[in-house]
């Protein structure tokens, strides 16, 4: 008796023994060992998926391409090591991609973001350089890139997510430049994490959009300014239930945001705000707004109707030109 295999009759033939077919592997915790798992995964013709998460397999992953049923791989929490795997890459039909908690490096290839996948996990890796601008183009709900090396700013075309992404987790990398105005156009977003990076700049108006938005954690980077009030209204008037903006430089908080501090909504300690607990010494926040580590441009447009707030006419003319391909607005 195998364990760990799952049978299934081919699609479009009937559903006899004769017809029944390895459709799918699940080694989870098992703790098995091999040097490499090709001409064993890819040695099941109709196999649909493959999940391993938890073992200590190691080698190359295997090309699978040439399965035509294959829509999820998990090889999380592995023993993988070396580029990102270029055989994942042709996977077209690939509607799970799990990766997180092995020990690959180095770039991610622009093509990964063009899966078709609706998770992508690749996060507690060693990857590094910029996150592609071809995020924009995947239909992922759920994309997680944290704890790895990555570098350079979060991606402007982000905006063209909007309506697929639900959750995204960039925390605990090494991402610089400005917050881009572009996140706030992602309708649909519920989870946005960026926390543990050094991102700078003042939180874009544009974010007050985010009606969707239950967590939002911005802590332990280095934005600065005053936490637009637009944001914390968000706790009542869409579904935001949590705002980290700890170990910051912001500078001040509106009327609406201080509701949120008392009720523990927000959290706003280290920071540069007068008259508050828990704040940075006054002479690191002088020195830190003497030279800031850069001068991002601010975007005075809401572009969406907030309740009681109605933006001009022209406030859709005025939308940061990033979204049209120019540049404005903030992420270099």
């Amino acid at each position: 008796m195998y364990k760990g295999f799952y049978c299934d009759n081919l699609p479009g033939l009937p559903k006899t023994n004769a017809t029944l077919t390895v459709a799918s592997i699940d080694f989870n915790g098992y703790g098995l060992c091999a040097p490499s798992l090709t001409g064993f995964v890819d040695a099941f013709p109709d196999l649909a998926l493959f999940h391993a998460n938890s073992n200590n397999f190691t080698g190359n992953v295997p090309d699978l391409s040439a399965l035509p049923y294959f829509y999820e791989l998990d090889l999380s929490n592995n023993n993988f090591s070396g580029g990102f795997p270029d055989t994942v890459v042709p996977l077209g039909g690939l509607a799970f991609l799990d990766l997180r908690f092995n020990r690959f490096a180095g770039t991610v290839p622009p093509p990964v973001f063009g899966l078709s996948v609706e998770a992508l996990f690749l996060n507690n890796n060693g990857f590094s350089g910029s996150i592609p601008e071809s995020l924009g183009s995947t239909r992922a709900q759920y994309l997680v890139v944290a704890n790895n090396q990555f570098t350079g700013p979060i991606p402007r075309s982000i905006y063209n997510t909007s309506g697929s992404l639900s959750e995204v987790l960039f925390l605990n990398n090494k991402l610089s430049g400005c917050l881009p105005y572009e996140i706030g156009l992602v309708e649909g977003l519920a989870v946005f994490d960026a926390g543990g990076n050094e991102i700078t700049g003042p939180i874009p108006l544009s974010f007050g959009c985010l009606g969707s938005v239950e967590e939002l954690n911005l802590a332990g980077n280095q934005l600065y300014g005053h936490v637009p009030d637009v944001l914390c209204l968000l706790a009542k008037t869409g579904k935001l239930q949590n705002l980290s903006l700890s170990d910051n430089y912001f500078h001040s908080v509106g009327h609406h945001c201080m509701e949120l501090v008392r009720s523990r909504v927000l959290d706003v300690r280290r920071n540069c705000i007068l008259g508050f607990p828990d704040q940075r010494p006054a002479l690191e926040c002088a020195w830190f707004y003497a030279d800031p580590p850069e001068h991002c441009p601010f975007v005075p447009h809401i572009p969406c109707d907030l309740p009681g707030f109605k933006p001009p006419a022209t406030a859709a003319a005025a939308l940061p030109a990033t979204a049209h391909g120019h540049a404005q607005g903030g992420g270099n």
